[in-house]
């Protein structure tokens, strides 16, 4: 009972062209990536329409849709000096102060941080192993 509901709500479906979506995505005041992010997020919303029988079995028109300049940089990223890390660090608390630490020192990302432990460390190498990830 509730698929056939859900089925006569999906009609619209068929008729969503990738010409019209572009020109939809062109007009948002969003950045390119934030369009690219609409559009792949459209593109997963049909492929579960589709898995789950809501809509015909059909080539994903979303694969059709191009976003300009989706992946490029609108600015580049500005690197912190010495001083400027030291700076921001004042008024971090501990102990996402250390994590910043840790962070700058090594690259590591935060779910990298978050999932180190003191086994990771070898300390008579002098190396650190990242063996698990928060996500």
């Amino acid at each position: 009972m509730i698929s056939i509901c859900l089925r006569g709500s999906f009609g619209f479906a068929e008729q969503i062209k990738p010409l019209l979506v572009e020109d939809w995505l062109k007009k948002l005041n969003l950045a390119p990536k934030s369009k690219s992010h609409l559009k792949n997020l459209m593109r997963v919303l049909f492929n579960a329409a589709m898995r789950w029988e809501l809509i015909p079995y059909q080539h994903n028109p979303m694969s059709l849709v191009r976003v300009k300049d989706g992946s490029k940089r609108q600015r580049e990223p500005k690197a912190l000096s010495v001083d400027e890390f030291r700076k921001v660090l004042e008024s971090i608390p501990e102990p996402f102060r250390t994590m910043c630490i840790v962070a700058m020192c090594l690259g590591l990302r935060v779910s990298e941080i978050l999932g180190l432990r003191w086994r990771d460390i070898d300390w008579d190498g002098l190396r650190l192993a990242v063996r698990q990830a928060y996500v």
